[in-house]
């Protein structure tokens, strides 16, 4: 990609981050935008049609950072030690962008934001364990996972992405430690 481009994509991103923390997207406009990057509004719409595909972009960069520390946690990890994992990356996740989320909690768009992370888990989740149930485990799956395999990874993100949320909305976010500590047990009754 061309640096001026990725320059520019990096500013813009970070502009809309930045005044997303501020108040509610429906209030932030184009030109907040751009001026908030010192970006020329012609160079926004060389790039994107809108601020909604601009936040588009924006998660689908946050998604492929998930994704990718997730292919960088060791194969060879029992389940549950991954899932330790999963849950100090989730924890952290939701953490740094705590203004954001707060403030934009109830856009549809960021929902969507959510369970598109929460989708990526599970998936990521079942290819772990259907080799974990494979021999030559601690090799990705060869093929699609069982269906029930799936029902469980998907009700294991969806129910830790839960917890978590639960955890920052009515517990503060505080004591970070103890709720690693409560995630790490459940997954070592369902998986140890």
């Amino acid at each position: 990609m061309d640096l001026r481009k990725e320059r520019t994509l990096k500013y813009l991103s970070q502009s809309l981050v930045d005044l997303m923390g501020d108040k509610p997207l429906a209030h932030i406009t184009v030109r907040e935008i751009c001026d908030n990057a010192m970006v020329r509004r012609a160079t926004f719409y060389r790039h994107f049609k809108s601020k909604d595909e601009l936040l588009s972009y924006v998660l689908a960069q946050r998604r492929e950072a998930i994704r990718e520390r997730s292919r960088e946690v060791n194969r060879d990890l029992p389940i549950s030690q991954y899932c330790s994992v999963m849950v100090r990356e989730l924890v952290a996740y939701i953490k740094s962008r705590r203004p954001v989320i707060e403030r934009q909690r109830l856009n549809p768009e960021f929902a969507t934001e959510i369970q598109l992370i929460v989708d990526d888990i599970g998936r990521d989740f079942a290819c772990r364990l259907e080799a974990a149930n494979e021999p030559g485990a601690g090799e990705p799956a060869a093929s699609e996972p069982h269906a029930e395999t799936l029902l469980l990874a998907n009700f294991y993100a969806a129910g830790l992405m839960g917890a978590v949320r639960w955890w920052f909305n009515e517990c503060g976010g505080q004591d970070e430690e103890l709720l690693i500590k409560a995630l790490d047990d459940v997954s070592a009754r369902l998986f140890g």
